[in-house]
């Protein structure tokens, strides 16, 4: 195990935590740069809809900096994974494995078997790592208009 790996702490935050608010920020600036139209989100949605008893936020940190965020949405029959994203610099030393492995565990702990996500082609790392990890592609089940594959896994 890296240095990296031994400092990496993930842990449930509110939204009021800085560094979450931070990272959320960093996450809609990338996707805006990256979607060829930009992105946009309603500024109500950001974390509010992630909170106890709704769903959690998570942070990770290395040390003391921030350097990823992801947030579960509880539904009716799944849990769906929301914001998930690793600071660029922290890229490729499997801290989005780390986390997406924490959301799945959030998941069970609140009673859900099975676990939603969608992403988009212009997100390609993202799509290798559901594929890597056990996730079965999926007919759209959200509409989402900046989505080009959806993803579940039973838990």
């Amino acid at each position: 195990m890296d240095r990296d790996q031994q400092s990496t702490r993930i842990e449930a935050v509110s939204a009021a935590d800085p560094r979450a608010q931070e990272c959320i920020d960093a996450y809609f600036a990338e996707l805006n740069e990256r979607f060829p139209d930009g992105f946009t989100v309603a500024e109500e949605t950001k974390v509010a809809e992630f909170l106890p008893p709704s769903g959690v936020l998570l942070l990770v940190r290395i040390g003391e900096e921030a350097a990823g965020i992801a947030a579960l949405k509880f539904r009716e029959d799944y849990s769906e994974v929301k914001r998930m994203w690793i600071a660029p610099e922290h890229r490729g030393r499997g801290l989005g494995r780390m986390l997406l492995s924490r959301l799945e565990d959030e998941s069970i702990a609140a009673g859900f078997r099975l676990i939603r996500l969608d992403t988009s082609k212009y997100l390609p790392e993202a799509g290798r790592l559901y594929d890597r990890t056990g996730y079965t592609r999926i007919p759209d089940y959200n509409g989402n208009p900046y989505a080009h594959a959806w993803y579940e896994k039973t838990l």
